[in-house]
């Protein structure tokens, strides 16, 4: 089992740097790692799409519908850090923006929900927020052990040749972790035939 301590120590040996015993050590190591951890756990986890950290809801409708514009709103899970799909529509990279879905049904994130053109319950895929570390992928604490060790190295050894070593570092695992298949990729768009075309243009 990983624990955080272990990701951190990892992320230390990779700086040349002292391990800890816990995060709460009186370590400018700890202290550094204890307020970078969850941040950097966040922003790696909303990055990619880690299979460990997708899940599936159903959401019910809010009982305030929104002032305008919408006719339902949904509140987002309380680990929610990126949507994948909205009903059956798979968004872009970043959900935060407007977005149009099959047959006209459109929605908007904002200020903790989904704002939508439809009844619930709304099927929702997303990534969530992984805490339990037990249920991390090999991979993806590899490369989030890079991650640390790049966000902290100024702090803890002023050195730019160790940031780009663990930069360099970083991006390997990253890879490594996609041909692996730790990382879902996302859905492709099929482009239309020549006989689709040739149909639109009539």
């Amino acid at each position: 089992m990983t624990s955080k301590v272990a990701i951190v120590n990892r992320a230390l040996t990779k700086l040349g740097a002292t391990r800890i015993v816990a995060l709460t050590d009186n370590t400018k190591e700890a202290r550094e790692m204890a307020a970078t951890f969850d941040i950097v756990r966040d922003s790696e986890l909303r990055k990619n799409r880690w299979s460990f950290s997708i899940k599936r809801a159903q959401l019910a409708s809010d009982v305030t519908a929104p002032l305008f514009e919408y006719s339902h709103r949904f509140p987002l899970p309380a680990d929610y850090l990126r949507g994948l799909m909205v009903g059956q529509y798979w968004p872009g990279l970043d959900m935060t923006d407007y977005r149009t879905g099959p047959g006209g049904q459109d929605w908007l994130i904002e200020s903790g929900y989904i704002l939508f053109n439809g009844d619930g319950p709304l099927n929702l895929r997303y990534i969530a927020r992984a805490e339990d570390t037990a249920l991390w992928d090999a991979s993806f604490v590899e490369a989030f052990a890079c991650k640390l060790a790049v966000e902290t190295c100024e702090a803890i050894t002023q050195s730019s040749e160790k940031r780009q070593l663990a930069k360099q570092e970083y991006d390997e695992a990253i890879f490594a972790a996609k041909r692996a298949g730790a990382i879902e990729l996302p859905p492709q768009q099929i482009a239309d035939d020549t006989w689709v075309i040739s149909r639109l243009r009539a």
